[in-house]
């Protein structure tokens, strides 16, 4: 029994030695597995190839704002800071500024002649010094602007442009007054057909007009005729007797009374003339009706 105890006294011993000796070999920390160390090294090459692809857009967008060929002064600023390409395209528009003539001075003037007629010995011999003090001597205060052909010819087209805008109103006013005009006419006619309408109207009037009282027309039998119109009813019933006792070669009873009662003159030298009871009131009926 008591070797028992001390075995097991022993043996607890030994296990928790055992214990103490694992402890020992595990570290706090934990090493990474695997998997994990894999999955790192996979984002960290994503990562640079992005950052590789992204570098060679940006050098080739670089590349194609920056041209092949540079001005002195471009050339100047990409050796400096290539990536300012903003600067660049501002520097090249200021020289084209000045090789197009806008930028005043002698030496640009120069410029410009050398590069479009070549070179000039008898021009670039001369005291370039004095030359340059004679320009400003001579130049005067308002600087006069250099004008080149596209601005010129662009101008040109706005003015041209301003005249077609031009004629189309001027065509529709033209429209305008040729059909308004063309109304003018029509109404104009229209009045003129009104007003030959309107005669014999008035003529018509004057055949219903009644005679004053007391001068009323009485024939040989006792009737009486008011107007003209009542007048052309009483030949109607009239025989040939009557006719011709009011009718003779000295006088006229009708036209006579026509013209100094009823007033009508023209009307009383017409009914003159009839030479028939049948005539005077086919011209009375022609008066009715308006008839000239």
């Amino acid at each position: 029994m008591v070797k028992a105890l001390i075995q097991g006294l022993m043996g607890k011993k030994s296990n928790d030695e055992k214990q103490e000796a694992l402890k020992e070999e595990i570290p706090d920390e934990l090493p990474p597995l695997a998997e994990d160390v894999a999955k790192e090294e996979q984002e960290k090459a994503r990562l640079e190839a992005e950052k590789k692809v992204k570098e060679k857009e940006e050098q080739e967008k670089l590349n194609e704002e920056v041209p092949t060929e540079l001005t002195p002064i471009e050339e100047k600023v990409v050796k400096e800071k290539p990536e300012e390409t903003k600067e660049i395209n501002k520097l090249k528009e200021e020289s084209d500024y000045e090789n197009e003539g806008k930028g005043a001075g002698f030496f640009s003037n120069l410029l410009k002649i050398t590069k479009e007629q070549g070179i000039n010995r008898k021009l670039l011999n001369k005291d370039l010094y004095k030359g340059m003090k004679d320009y400003y001597s001579v130049k005067t205060a308002a600087d006069v602007k250099a004008i080149t052909k596209k601005e010129l010819e662009d101008e040109v087209a706005n003015k041209l442009n301003e005249l077609k805008l031009l004629e189309k109103n001027w065509q529709k006013q033209k429209e305008f007054i040729e059909e308004n005009k063309q109304i003018l006419v029509e109404d104009e006619k229209k009045i003129q057909d009104k007003i030959e309408e309107l005669k014999p109207l008035l003529k018509k009037i004057s055949f219903y007009k009644d005679a004053p009282v007391g001068k009323y027309f009485k024939s040989k039998e006792g009737v009486i005729a008011k107007n003209v119109f009542e007048l052309l009813n009483l030949l109607k019933i009239t025989d040939e007797g009557v006719f011709k006792h009011h009718v003779t070669e000295k006088r006229n009873d009708f036209a006579l009374w026509i013209k100094d009662v009823i007033g009508d003159k023209e009307l009383a030298a017409k009914v003159n003339k009839a030479s028939s009871r049948k005539e005077m009131i086919s011209i009375l009926e022609d008066a009715s009706a308006g008839k000239t």
